[in-house]
Parts: C-alpha cells; sequence; structure tokens
C-alpha cells in the first residue's frame, strides 16, 4: 500500500511539474515585445547591447524602434535623492532615494546646451552614454523629458564644450512645442543620420513618420572606428554597448562619477528594434514607418523583434542579422517582463 501510495505521488508530482513546465513555455512563446516597470534603485531591468552591428555607425545611419510608455505613471519633478545636492561630500547620504525620482515622468525641460548638466532630470529609454576620456565622446542616447516629450543626445567626438553639456540635442525646445508621447498608444521612433553639403551631418528625429527636430554637426564621424569597436578606451568596466530601459549606472550597478545609484529610468513597452546602415528617405520615413518587414531587405543590419523568447536561454536574444556576434543580453527580467502585445506594424 505505501509503494502504490508513494508511486500516485510520484505521478502527481511528476503531472504538476510538466503543467507548471508547460504553462511557462506557452507563456513565453506568446512573448512579442519587452515590458520594463518601476523599479528601486539598484533593481532596474534593463537590456544590454554590448556589440552593435558591425556596421552600424561607420557612415550614415538609422535607428528605429518602436513604443509604448506607460501613462499610468504621473508627469512631476524627479529631484536628486537629497534635494539641493548636497556641497560638501561628507553631507550626501549616498543611499538616500526619492520616490518622486522613481515614479515619475521628468517634467524638467530645460534649454539645450544652457547648463552642464541641462540634461541630467529625464527618464532613460536608451542609455548609450560614453565616458571615453572623461568627455562624452560616442554617446548615443533616447530620454524622456518634458512631460512624455522625447530627445536623442548624441556626440561624434565634436560635441559642445563641457559648460554647454557635452553632447548634441535633437529634440524640441520648449517641450511643449511638440506632443507627449504618453498616450497610450505606440510609436515608432527614428533617429537619423544623413550626410548634407560637401561634409556635414544632419541628425534628424522623426515619430510616427513625422520629423521633429534636425540638428546639422560638421563632422562625418565613422563611430565603430573611433567609438563603439572597442568600449573598453576611457569607458569603466561594466558599462559596454547599450542600455535599454534606464541610465546604465543605476541599472548596472557601475558608480562612476555621481553619489547614487537612482535615476530616472523608462517604464513601458519596446519592440521592433532595427539598425540601419544608411539613412533612410523621406519618403520611407513617411510613408512606409509602421510596415512589417524582412530580414533581407537592404540596409537593415541589425534586427531584434521579441518573439517568443525562452527562459531557459538565459534572457539571451540573439540579432536576427548578425547572429553570432550583436547578442542582447537581458537582466533582472521575469515573466512581468515579457509582453504579450506587439507593435501595431502592417
Amino acid at each position: 500500500m505505501n509503494n502504490l501510495k508513494q508511486t500516485l505521488a510520484s505521478i502527481i508530482l511528476f503531472c504538476v511539474c510538466s503543467l507548471l513546465v508547460n504553462n511557462i513555455s506557452a507563456q513565453n512563446n506568446q512573448t512579442k515585445s519587452l515590458r520594463f516597470t518601476k523599479n528601486e534603485t539598484g533593481k532596474h531591468e534593463y537590456a544590454n547591447i554590448a556589440n552593435l552591428p558591425s556596421t552600424f555607425g561607420v557612415g550614415e545611419f538609422t535607428l528605429e524602434m518602436w513604443i509604448k510608455p506607460d501613462n499610468s505613471f504621473p508627469v512631476g519633478p524627479t529631484p536628486w535623492p537629497q534635494d539641493p545636492f548636497p556641497l560638501k561630500q561628507e553631507d550626501v547620504n549616498q543611499w538616500a532615494k526619492n520616490e518622486d525620482q522613481l515614479t515619475n515622468w521628468s517634467n524638467s525641460s530645460e534649454e539645450p546646451y544652457s547648463s552642464t548638466g541641462w540634461w541630467w532630470h529625464g527618464n532613460w529609454l536608451l542609455d548609450g552614454f560614453s565616458r571615453n576620456y572623461g568627455d562624452r565622446d560616442g554617446s548615443f542616447a533616447l530620454q524622456f523629458y518634458g512631460g512624455g516629450r522625447l530627445r536623442w543626445l548624441f556626440d561624434d567626438g565634436t560635441g559642445p564644450s563641457a559648460d554647454k553639456g557635452y553632447v548634441y540635442s535633437v529634440g524640441v525646445y520648449p517641450a511643449t512645442e511638440t506632443p507627449s508621447l504618453l498616450d497610450g498608444k505606440w510609436h515608432n521612433i527614428q533617429c537619423v543620420r544623413r550626410w548634407i553639403g560637401k561634409s556635414e551631418a544632419q541628425l534628424e528625429l522623426w515619430v510616427d513618420g513625422k520629423i521633429i527636430d534636425k540638428k546639422v554637426i560638421p563632422t562625418r564621424v565613422d563611430m565603430q572606428k573611433q567609438f563603439w569597436n572597442d568600449w573598453g578606451v576611457g569607458n569603466p568596466p561594466g558599462l559596454k554597448g547599450w542600455l535599454i530601459g534606464g541610465e546604465e549606472q543605476a541599472s548596472s550597478g557601475v558608480l562612476v562619477d555621481y553619489y547614487w545609484h537612482q535615476f530616472e529610468d523608462y517604464k513601458g513597452l519596446v519592440d521592433e528594434l532595427r539598425f540601419w546602415n544608411k539613412a533612410k528617405s523621406q519618403d520611407e520615413l513617411q510613408k512606409h514607418w509602421n510596415k512589417a518587414i524582412t530580414k533581407n531587405i537592404f540596409g537593415l543590419v541589425g534586427y531584434y523583434s521579441f518573439e517568443n523568447i525562452n527562459i531557459p536561454s538565459n534572457y539571451l536574444i540573439k540579432d536576427k542579422i548578425e547572429e553570432n556576434k550583436a547578442i542582447m543580453s537581458l537582466h533582472k527580467f521575469d515573466l512581468q517582463n515579457l509582453s504579450n502585445e506587439n507593435a501595431p506594424i502592417k
């Protein structure tokens, strides 16, 4: 009788475990996008691409992604954990927290180039800030500011001086001159570097087929050769490549030049991340921004669609184009971060 009971118990346990595994697998197979949530400092989930596609940034380029910011969070100030910032180091509480900074979509909209830290307050959708040689040469970032507006921060080594914030800004000022993206909808974002004139480049930020802002810069730098092919030059260990979903220090735990591991992060969905080694034409940007693509399309050099992510894969996602080099790793993710909602591409 005891043997029979043990056998039945083993069968029941096996069935329960099988159901759990199948349920997890089913959820994984329904994955269509990444979900980033509010977290305490040091616990931000994030996606890291340590090696960008090898030809992205060599010449003209377009970075494309779909996002759906979570508009259930309020717009408001995102002050430092100790506000005002302590003037003396001995007065700093490294473990101080400020709930508004963790919760709010930043309402800050300082004038670009007006100070060293005009871009410090904002929610980080993509943080590819570099610290080469103490400056921000090689940086690429997307940041929410002004109550749900988006700006592109970029530096090819010719950016503004330190007192003006180091990086070029492609985004509307004042922020209220463009619609907020906190409307509960999906939005297509495209960052374009286009050659113009004899030796200049134009940086363009497009949202849903409409140009939001553009900035002419004086040079055409090979970003791969100069910066992105070797993140170790001038950068602290652990800060390599691009982070999606949060600020790189707060997310990775690598503290460099601030006292706290607390910064504003992104909250919402991300889908269809695409790298192009061409500047898309105006016709492509205006008329085909919401179209589905195949991986064999001309100019596409990197592509993450986030379909059917598997838990046993250690959250490693291969680029569909450069599978052996460009790999995205997901950190501090669990099932709640894998969404079954996808971008409305046609």
